[in-house]
């Protein structure tokens, strides 16, 4: 069986009985993806190899997982203040779509040829937060080692992520996969041989990691047949415990505005509305 980037003795030991578990007191999501959104949002499929794989499924899944979050957001409110922060440092392609770097998180973590945890992926977007894939993108024909070189990433690079933070806090939360209404990470056998477009369940070991919404279709880095990154799974397809990513936003602009409203600051109000929508058409522009 060809492991495909998810290592399961290092995921038992990163999991800790204290990590959180989705329930009652989980903190709402800004951004969730609904059943009837998934496919709406999904970011552009993308494979995980070049010369070699990469072996960075544990990155991707939360990484897509925060693309199509984040592509939400910016289509829900374009002329938010964290919008026109996302377009001005280069998060937002010509489409209108968020593209984060795979390769930081995936160097940062501390991803080998054996894979990573589920886990440590989203423990590293907690503390160093998401940079644009621009700045440290994945190029034709790399090679394992070129991929993963850790001098390429720069002090910049790495303020920029904790910028990121002081705009958003990432959190991530155990799930029950069958009782949710958002998009989760998770890992299960990649892949059977589908029949009639469904994979059917198997007691193959799990290997790979991806992103899963309420109805088990999921969202893959590999295509088993041309454009097949959107695969069908079974009701019954056997997969790990999967975590759910919250997004919640640490600046309320909706605050700020409320704050200076009561302050009789109408002008204020007001050029900053036009002065921020003028902002994101610029940078969106040039």
């Amino acid at each position: 069986m060809k492991n495909r980037g998810l290592d399961l003795e290092k995921q038992k030991r990163d999991e800790k009985p204290t990590d959180y578990i989705l329930g009652a007191e989980t903190p709402r999501c800004v951004v969730p993806i609904s059943k009837d959104e998934f496919l709406k949002y999904l970011p552009k499929g993308e494979l995980q190899f070049g010369r070699e794989d990469f072996m960075d499924c544990a990155t991707r899944s939360p990484n897509n997982n925060l693309e199509a979050k984040l592509n939400k957001f910016v289509a829900t409110y374009p002329f938010h203040a964290f919008t026109t922060w996302l377009i001005s440092k280069g998060y937002v392609n010509p489409q209108n779509k968020v593209e984060l770097s795979d390769r930081f998180t995936a160097i940062l973590s501390g991803t080998t040829r054996q894979g990573n945890s589920l886990v440590a992926p989203l423990h590293t977007i907690h503390k160093t937060g998401i940079i644009p894939k621009k700045l440290l993108p994945r190029e034709e024909n790399m090679t394992w080692d070129e991929y993963h070189d850790k001098t390429k990433i720069t002090q910049v690079m790495l303020e920029l992520g904790q910028e990121s933070l002081s705009w958003i806090d990432i959190t991530y939360w155990k799930t029950d996969l069958k009782a949710r209404d958002d998009i989760a990470c998770t890992a299960g056998h990649a892949w059977p041989q589908p029949i009639e477009g469904v994979y059917l369940k198997t007691e193959e070991q799990f290997n790979h990691a991806f992103i899963t919404e309420p109805q088990y279709v999921v969202f893959d880095n590999y295509e088993e047949s041309p454009d097949d990154f959107i695969k069908e799974l079974a009701p019954d397809y056997n997969l790990l415990p999967g975590y759910r990513l919250v997004i919640q936003l640490k600046k309320n602009e909706d605050t700020e505005l409320k704050q200076e409203y009561e302050n009789g600051n109408h002008y204020a109000i007001l050029c900053k509305k036009v002065w921020e929508f003028i902002k994101s058409i610029w940078f969106y522009l040039f």
